[in-house]
């Protein structure tokens, strides 16, 4: 009596983690299949627009509480054998971030489905934030520019992404009680890094530098066509975006 008794323990422990796994991967099939590209909105100065298989997508800055989202970011670049680096030490680097982004909401997430759209430099790769306008001298110039490939290191292309989020179901509340630490949402990114990049265009049409004394504008253009993929592991064909604009503006000293 007593072995059964720990056999089915152990089950129900089994069953009980296999019920939150399959919530979890609901919701990311959820997230995944629902996704819909529209552009009902007009545009403002700054937007990004274009066609996602064949169907029109766009977000404009200071439309539906989207705002540019513009300025230095850090992270690790695909591990090389630099041998400049300590053993073991994973390569560090930073990059110039340009993106349109949806409000937060009152769950520390953002809408369902609200996309994300952005564009990072290639990274420097040392431990050192420079200056925004080094980031520009080194990579910001009118012309064709190199699309990162999830196989190389970070510093030798841009990353192109449109991204979204969606609360866990069975919803916040749930998880909130559940994993109280935990920002309740999966999401998905589509890239053109995790596949092929044969028929890709990636360049900054126009480029524009004004101001007054002290400060710098830029007025950046790019203009982008290629093919879209699942970012991860698996790198799952989407489809394929055509006539993308991406135009923003960056004020510096």
């Amino acid at each position: 009596m007593k072995r059964i008794f720990i056999f089915c323990s152990m089950c129900f422990l089994f069953f009980a983690c296999k019920k939150e796994l399959t919530l979890d991967e609901k919701s990311q099939k959820y997230c995944d299949e629902n996704m819909e590209f529209t552009c009902t909105e007009p545009l403002g100065d700054f937007y990004f627009s274009g066609k996602i298989n064949g169907e029109d997508f766009c977000v404009s800055a200071d439309v539906d509480g989207y705002w540019m989202q513009n300025g230095i970011g850090t992270g690790t670049t695909t591990s090389t054998s630099d041998p400049t680096l300590s053993p073991g030490a994973t390569p560090f680097g930073s990059f110039y971030n340009f993106g349109f982004v949806p409000p937060i909401i009152d769950n520390r997430a953002t809408e369902d489905f609200a996309p994300f759209v952005t564009i990072w430099t290639p990274f420097i790769r040392d431990t050192t934030i420079y200056p925004d306008i080094e980031y520009f001298k080194r990579f910001i110039k009118e012309g064709d520019l190199t699309l990162w490939e999830s196989d190389k290191d970070r510093s030798t292309g841009f990353y192109f992404s449109i991204a979204w989020n969606c609360v866990l179901l069975p919803g916040y509340d749930y998880y909130k009680e559940t994993r109280p630490l935990a920002i309740p949402v999966v999401g998905n990114t589509l890239t053109p890094s995790f596949g092929k990049q044969d028929n890709a265009v990636f360049r900054i049409s126009e480029l524009k530098i004004s101001g007054v004394p002290g400060f710098r504008v830029y007025d950046i253009t790019f203009e982008i066509e290629c093919d879209l993929y699942y970012d991860g592991t698996n790198g799952k064909y989407f489809g394929r975006l055509e006539d993308g604009i991406f135009k923003t503006q960056v004020v510096m000293p």
